[in-house]
């Protein structure tokens, strides 16, 4: 039995908007990850349309990196 797999998968492309779950399989982490970083302060910062919570790339791409840096949301960067 093989996994399921997106086409670009482990890729985000911060023009596109995922499914939660879409976004989740393509980056490798699992629903319980998410969960654990909504307790710690850090949710995933989606949209919901109906029913169906959604991921814009680019506000996908900055929770990760906010994940491997939590020092990072606390005090994030100013643009220039």
């Amino acid at each position: 039995m093989s996994r399921r797999s997106t086409p670009a998968d482990g890729f985000i492309d911060p023009a596109r908007i995922y499914t939660r779950a879409a976004f989740l399989r393509a980056i490798g982490l699992g629903s319980n990850t998410a969960r654990e970083a909504r307790r710690k302060g850090i949710p995933l910062p989606m949209r919901t349309v109906g029913r169906q919570p959604l991921v814009l790339g680019s506000d996908g791409i900055a929770w990760l990196l906010r994940l491997s840096d939590p020092a990072e949301a606390d005090h994030p960067a100013e643009a220039p």
